[in-house]
């Protein structure tokens, strides 16, 4: 080969060098551009995916009205439901300790008394049935006191509760009607002359 010619292909050697050179900075400058691109789409879409996931103001405002309005329809109807099975559940175990002395009086041939522990008016208080209508009776049961916000109030002048051997009242002479009361609910126990414990209702 010829030295001119070995000259040439050293210079098409070095241009096709430069070429591929030349090549590579621009795929990377294209790259680099379309990178540019693609993160500045990303950026002008960003806010608007923002709002559209997010709450605005008037629809918060909304949300918290919704909410109060039933938080008030709620709250009294919770309340109420509450008196009502307080007050349900007080008078039954009033009821059932008036038959047990009752109960107990048969069952023993002897007379059985209901009465407050810490005082002849203190019906809201504590009650207990006792074994005798003496001073020395035994207590045969507690029933808890009422619960805070109940009121017990029996017919004017009773103390005491009494039922005889048969079953019937023995004292006072007269029917005994015991009133219970819980904000709004109320509820009445009539303790015939029979003896017969009645929720509600009348001895005729």
């Amino acid at each position: 080969m010829l030295p001119h010619d070995t000259s040439l292909l050293g210079v098409l050697w070095l241009v096709q060098s430069l070429h591929e050179k030349w090549q590579r900075k621009r795929t990377a400058s294209l790259e680099c551009c379309a990178a540019q691109v693609r993160y500045s789409r990303r950026k002008q879409k960003a806010p608007m995916d923002h709002r559209t996931k997010g709450f605005t103001l008037i629809e918060l405002l909304v949300a918290i009205a919704i909410l109060l309005v039933l938080l008030t329809l709620a709250v009294p109807a919770f309340t109420r439901s509450t008196q009502t099975t307080r007050a349900d559940t007080e008078i039954a175990d009033l009821r059932r300790a008036l038959n047990f002395a009752r109960l107990e009086a048969i069952d023993r041939g002897n007379a059985t008394r209901v009465r407050p522990t810490a005082g002849a008016d203190a019906w809201n208080g504590e009650l207990a049935v006792y074994d005798g209508t003496g001073v020395l009776a035994n207590v045969l049961r507690v029933i808890p006191a009422m619960s805070s916000g109940a009121t017990l109030t029996l017919t004017s002048g009773v103390t005491a509760i009494d039922f005889n051997s048969m079953g019937g009242l023995s004292s006072p002479s007269s029917q005994v009607v015991i009133s219970y009361g819980r904000g709004t609910q109320s509820r009445a126990l009539t303790v015939c002359l029979n003896g017969r414990i009645l929720l509600g209702g009348s001895c005729g």
